[in-house]
């Protein structure tokens, strides 16, 4: 991931993402981590820019859903 100036990220498929970024943490596998990073990294991604481009993609397949589940929430 790229940092430009103090809020504009781009992410490995050099999109812009909204400043109003936030920090996440959440549990794995350490072997499965490690395994991870290695294929990250003789790839020449980031970790970050990969996980994120996930997120967007599985969001955005499921864009319905959510804004259904949105709505039944009021």
């Amino acid at each position: 991931m790229k940092t430009q100036g103090k809020n504009t990220v781009l992410n490995i498929l050099g999109n812009k993402q909204p400043s109003a970024s936030m920090m996440c943490s959440f549990r794995c596998d350490r072997e499965l981590w490690e395994d991870f990073a290695t294929l990250c990294s003789l790839q020449g991604t980031d970790k970050t820019g990969v996980l994120t481009s996930y997120i967007e993609e599985l969001v955005n397949k499921n864009r319905d859903k959510i804004e259904a589940m949105k709505r039944l929430k009021g």
